[in-house]
């Protein structure tokens, strides 16, 4: 058995190992760019496949859809909650209220008289 303090390397063995080193890092860095390049194409090409599903769909795009569902609520004079959810449902839109919000929305605990609803 050999330790490593009793083997010397000649400078041509300590050449090719530093040499390797560097050519495993450039390797190394090569294919994290490599990588992150087919990341961000797949992304894109993603993006492009959903918007092209949507136009296939005929959904229009956000901004647009917003200041569309905003006229449709101010014509039908609609005022109830079920309403406004209906016609963002329909748009496909998602709602920013959290489960929990919608849940008491719509069971309304009040009305069953179970309370407030306020436990939840």
């Amino acid at each position: 058995m050999l330790y490593h303090k009793y083997v010397e390397k000649t400078p041509e063995e300590v050449a090719a190992l530093v040499q390797g080193k560097e050519s495993a890092a450039e390797l190394k860095a090569k294919r994290k760019a490599e990588q992150t390049a087919n990341v961000e194409r797949k992304a894109a090409e993603k993006e492009a496949a959903r918007q092209a599903e949507r136009a296939r769909q005929g959904v229009k795009p956000k901004g647009a859809a917003a200041d569309s569902d905003e006229d449709e609520d101010e014509d039908s004079g609609s005022d109830s909650e079920a309403g406004v959810g209906a016609a963002a449902a329909a748009a496909g839109e998602e709602s920013d209220d959290t489960d929990t919000e919608w849940y008491r929305r719509e069971v309304n605990y009040a009305s069953l008289g179970w309370g407030s609803g306020q436990g939840l």
